[in-house]
């Protein structure tokens, strides 16, 4: 069973557990009936795992695994042309990650200005 918590910042976190461990994850909503659908998508989807429908990777982020339908394994990062790196929220909408894929092309490496 999963259970939600909000935090004086007014954003929720929801805690399960699962095979004996304890996760938390904060949903980034302020949102209670938007953190009570991922509360309960994330129980539907422990149910699933525990039937052998769901199949979980080895070393995935289940918090992630479990909030994305089994679809990601972990946040999603794109690494910059200039080695930094963007660590995208869960949740991300396709069309933002279309957007962010397309505007990380398009930049180029930093290069000091000529003194």
């Amino acid at each position: 069973m999963a259970w939600l918590q909000q935090y004086a910042s007014g954003h929720f976190h929801v805690s399960f557990r699962l095979a004996g461990r304890k996760f938390k994850r904060s949903l980034d909503t302020k949102s209670e009936s938007v953190a009570r659908a991922m509360a309960g998508r994330i129980e539907e989807n422990i149910k699933l795992v525990e039937r052998g429908i769901l199949t979980m990777p080895p070393g995935a982020d289940i918090p992630t695994f479990l909030l994305s339908d089994g679809k990601m394994a972990g946040p999603v990062e794109i690494e910059l042309p200039n080695g930094g790196v963007v660590r995208l929220p869960l949740g991300i909408g396709q069309v933002v990650l279309v957007e962010v894929i397309r505007a990380v092309g398009a930049l180029r490496p930093w290069k000091a200005p000529k003194s």
